[in-house]
């Protein structure tokens, strides 16, 4: 491993060293992860060893990079940090067991994604070619539901007994398409529907689907939360900086949910 300061740039001299004596070098020219999964622009001193000794490039891809706590470095624990909402925003929306989850895709990363979208409440979990042992577990399963806020950012904190543990999503209404972002009033002692999709991550296929409700009062705080989001100036940078700092100091999402302001288990009458 060659480190690069960018102010002292010494390791780019050795690595275009390497390559004028026929050596292979692995390099991240992007310079840094992804937020989306999209690819970054290129930075010019990454390939600034091709320009100068014209050696050929074999291009490579982590996929997911951007989800990974070893190489994400703000740690997102979600499938998709940079928005959310519905897939399909021109259509009724019909989700069937044995049917795709999105006819745009067949594969997905393993994961998961919180949406919202006009008030319906939905979570997406991915995984690869899920056992029989597993659909059992997340149809019926006790389900644990937590939301922690700092400076305007919810993280929405979910847990399946002995199927998916503790994880989280920092998630702001203003990454929610306009079209979507209607926030209706909770009536006084209503619950709030949450469906849960399990997909297959290998074939895109919808395996199982269960709903649980949010207590009146975790349906009350989240609608507060969003709608003081919605009140105020939206920063996407400010966004990602917040929620760097609570991974910092809660790396694992079980940690979090000890200290959520509302945490309770799926369809409780009391938070």
């Amino acid at each position: 491993m060659v480190p690069v300061d960018e102010k002292h740039p010494f390791g780019i001299r050795t690595l275009r060293k390497a390559l004028l004596r026929g050596e292979s070098v692995m390099i991240f020219p992007e310079g840094m992860i992804s937020l989306d999964g999209q690819r970054n622009p290129l930075q010019p001193g990454g390939m600034a060893g091709n320009t100068q000794t014209h050696a050929p490039i074999a291009w490579l891809q982590i996929t997911g990079a951007e989800q990974s706590r070893v190489f994400a470095k703000i740690g997102p624990r979600t499938m998709a940090p940079h928005r959310f909402g519905s897939l399909m925003n021109t259509q009724p929306w019909l989700l069937q067991v044995g049917k795709p989850y999105s006819e745009q895709r067949t594969q997905w990363t393993q994961g998961f994604e919180f949406r919202y979208f006009n008030g319906h409440h939905q979570l997406q979990i991915c995984v690869k070619s899920p056992t029989q042992k597993e659909l059992d577990a997340f149809d019926r399963n006790p389900i644990h539901l937590g939301l922690y806020i700092e400076k305007n950012v919810v993280f929405f904190l979910f847990k399946i007994e002995s199927f998916w543990d503790w994880s989280d999503q920092g998630i702001s209404i203003r990454m929610v398409p306009k079209e979507e972002q209607d926030i209706p009033e909770p009536q006084a002692g209503t619950y709030t529907l949450m469906n849960i999709v399990l997909v297959n991550a290998d074939t895109g296929i919808i395996e199982a689907m269960r709903a649980v409700t949010f207590s009146p009062n975790f349906s009350a705080v989240l609608t507060r939360a969003f709608q003081q989001q919605l009140a105020a100036p939206f920063d996407r940078a400010k966004h990602v900086d917040t929620i760097a700092e609570v991974y910092a100091r809660y790396p694992h999402s079980k940690q979090l949910a000890k200290v959520a302001n509302v945490l309770e288990r799926g369809g409780s009458q009391h938070a």
